[in-house]
């Protein structure tokens, strides 16, 4: 006789097994990612200035589609207000195709405008992890975490040691919250600014999609407004036409047309009576002309 344990038992009551009951559950838990830039992308012409007062809406989802947008998604980097050094972030830099980004030979600084505006650089706080493949560490210090709010700009600054050449990333969104709040929930991703790229091409995609329909709507219904106005007018035209043969019958007047073939008639009777002497000599050559094309020669 098999002994059933207690999981055995209380999995048989849902038709499951013990193993499937205590199978590791897939849920969306936050995890650490770091903070992700790709240099070159500091003139991107869809981002709005960088010294904002608004930075606190820049990470809310629904202003992501914003075609004539002021705000914009960013890395988000929270700190507790007085508690320097003792939070790390993984940075990873990478170039325009994504490939790593070199670090070797070049110096980090942190650059940014607090809550109040006061102007923060240091180049403190900054490790190497993986320079080669663009990933370094950065350990806040005390300036950062001094006041409670969010900076109106962060960024970080890589140059040559012989300050030769210099490469400026894209704004972070740094939060410093205050002691008496609660730490919120660690965000499990971001959108990078490359990906905010594609989504906003892919929305001023079909904004342009829907101008071209739009477009093409406009000209199918002029189209139909200009072969309806033609129609009417050839109706018109065909109304008129009829009332001037019904006033030619009516008056018996004659067209030209008409009066040709009479004119041409009582030539041939004048001709064939002898009326008109055929056998006269005729000087002018463009009025016997005339007449033998009358005469039918």
């Amino acid at each position: 006789m098999t002994q059933s344990t207690y999981q055995d038992q209380t999995a048989q009551l849902h038709g499951q097994t013990a193993q499937d009951e205590l199978a590791p559950v897939h849920g969306d838990l936050p995890v650490e990612r770091p903070l992700v830039f790709y240099i070159g992308h500091d003139k991107a012409f869809y981002l709005g200035r960088t010294q904002t007062t608004d930075e606190e809406t820049f990470t809310n989802p629904q202003t992501l589609l914003d075609r004539y947008t002021d705000r914009r998604i960013l890395p988000p980097a929270i700190l507790h207000q007085g508690e320097s050094g003792m939070v790390k972030f993984t940075c990873l830099f990478l170039n325009y195709d994504g490939t790593p980004f070199d670090l070797n030979g070049l110096l980090a600084s942190f650059e940014g405008s607090d809550t109040d505006g006061y102007p923060i650089v240091t180049d403190e706080g900054f490790g190497t992890v993986d320079a080669a493949n663009g990933l370094l560490s950065w350990m806040p210090g005390r300036e950062i975490t001094k006041r409670a709010g969010h900076f109106r700009t962060a960024h970080f600054k890589l140059e040559n040691v012989d300050r030769t050449g210099i490469a400026i990333t894209l704004d972070f969104d740094l939060h410093v919250i205050q002691n008496g709040v609660a730490w919120p929930k660690p965000e499990a991703g971001y959108l990078s600014e490359y990906n905010r790229g594609l989504l906003q091409m892919h929305e001023m995609q079909r904004i342009y999609s829907d101008s071209m329909q739009h477009r093409l709507d406009a000209m199918e219904l002029t189209i139909a407004d200009r072969l309806q106005k033609m129609t009417a007018r050839l109706s018109q035209m065909d109304t008129q036409l009829g009332n001037i043969q019904n006033a030619i019958d009516k008056n018996d007047l004659l067209t030209k047309s008409d009066a040709k073939d009479q004119i041409t008639q009582l030539v041939k009777d004048a001709l064939a009576s002898g009326a008109i002497d055929i056998n006269d000599k005729i000087d002018q050559p463009d009025v016997r002309q005339s007449i033998d094309k009358l005469a039918g020669n």
